[in-house]
């Protein structure tokens, strides 16, 4: 697990490098204040698109891991076509509220691509093939970085068209994937009955709630946004998107235990050992690195516009710590089959989490918001760990 662990980070990591500068050009060429509604935009269309696909990522990932090879590739086939027509649905509302809403319609765009990006990997992690899901990762945030580079390059970028960007690159992804698959004419027909297209979020009803909980905090710069203004709300997302390249361990944790400990009977974890400790030490010296230097990187980056990111950044960062652990606890107890419990929990934190966005934002601006969310996190640790032990000292 842990070999397969380091393959898979190290592929997430270039991908979300990718992304990061992406987005980092994006802030450097806009003020806080346009700043933070394109992050606002491009958070309400991701959140949409974790609620679109409600989980079925995960239940798809356990299925398939439990699935004989003959039948795994038809069965992917279709239901890859069948998320292709939801999301052509998604593009075809997005272009009927342009006109009107053009901020709801570019947020569409940005849903479709999470949408379709969740589910362009799943056959490939159920199967163990994490450099190939890497690959696809890294196609996809390659593309996102020449789109946003172009659009910045011709003086093009606006807050509008960030979420487009990150959408359509994701779409794409899935498409690239769907042609690798081979798919014969039975995968069109059968993956086009509205009964496919509907199937796919059978079963996963708690699983999608433990996903969308979290999702939920993707509404963090649209809260800050309504409680502290653009301006706070431009350097409480710089925090956030600073420290996103930190979470593809999060990731990458949650791609290889899944299926691992979904195939398996075994009720009991282990610790790294030995040369894994290395790993293990390396993520957290290098947050260490990055929470210390904040204070010279963040203005030195961004301008001194952006000085009041800092201590939010490094918040940020102790919070990314916090979530290795919770996201790689809530894995284990979904592939334990005790998902029910696991989503109650999540539920419950994100509750909390936005609530106290709100109010840390409309008392403390930036910092209180960045505050509350760490928090949060930290109680949901406990509980999460207080669970696992059980299934633990039951499995004895």
């Amino acid at each position: 697990m842990f070999r397969s662990l380091a393959v898979s980070f190290g592929f997430n990591a270039f991908a979300s490098v990718l992304g990061s500068v992406a987005v980092f050009l994006v802030i450097a060429a806009m003020n806080p204040g346009d700043w933070g509604r394109a992050a606002a935009i491009l958070g309400a269309g991701q959140f949409a698109g974790a609620v679109l696909s409600f989980g079925s990522q995960t239940e798809r990932i356990k299925r398939y891991s439990r699935m004989p090879p003959d039948l795994l590739l038809a069965v992917t086939r279709a239901n890859s076509m069948s998320r292709l027509i939801i999301v052509g649905a998604v593009f075809v509302l997005a272009a009927c509220l342009f006109p009107f809403l053009p901020a709801v319609a570019s947020g569409l765009i940005a849903t479709a691509g999470v949408f379709a990006s969740l589910g362009a990997t799943n056959h490939l992690i159920a199967v163990k093939k994490y450099a190939a899901a890497g690959l696809l990762q890294v196609l996809e945030k390659s593309l996102a970085l020449a789109f946003a580079g172009a659009l910045i390059a011709t003086g093009t970028m606006v807050p509008l068209l960030l979420a487009p960007v990150m959408g359509l690159s994701g779409v794409l992804i899935a498409i690239v994937s769907f042609i690798s698959l081979r798919p014969d004419r039975a995968a069109f027909v059968d993956g086009a009955k509205p009964r496919a297209v509907l199937a796919i979020w059978k079963g996963s009803f708690f699983l999608g709630i433990a996903s969308v909980a979290p999702s939920a905090l993707l509404l963090d710069v649209t809260i800050v946004i309504a409680f502290a203004g653009a301006a706070e709300a431009g350097i409480f997302a710089l925090a956030t998107k600073l420290t996103a390249p930190l979470s593809i361990a999060a990731s990458a944790v949650v791609a290889v235990m899944l299926p691992v400990l979904a195939s398996s009977t075994n009720r009991r974890l282990r610790g790294p050992k030995g040369r894994e400790w290395l790993g293990v030490v390396a993520i957290l010296v290098g947050l260490g690195v990055v929470f210390a230097t904040a204070q010279w990187w963040v203005p030195l980056l961004f301008g001194a516009e952006y000085a009041g990111a800092v201590w939010p950044a490094r918040l940020y960062v102790l919070n990314v710590s916090i979530v290795l652990v919770t996201r790689a606890l809530v894995t284990t107890l979904q592939a334990w089959d005790d998902e029910r419990f696991a989503s109650a929990l999540v539920a419950g934190q994100v509750a909390a989490a936005l609530i106290g966005l709100g109010l840390g934002a409309h008392f403390g601006g930036a910092l209180g918001a960045s505050t509350s969310v760490l928090a949060t996190n930290m109680v949901l640790t406990c509980f999460l760990i207080a669970r696992v032990r059980w299934h633990a000292a039951r499995a004895v």
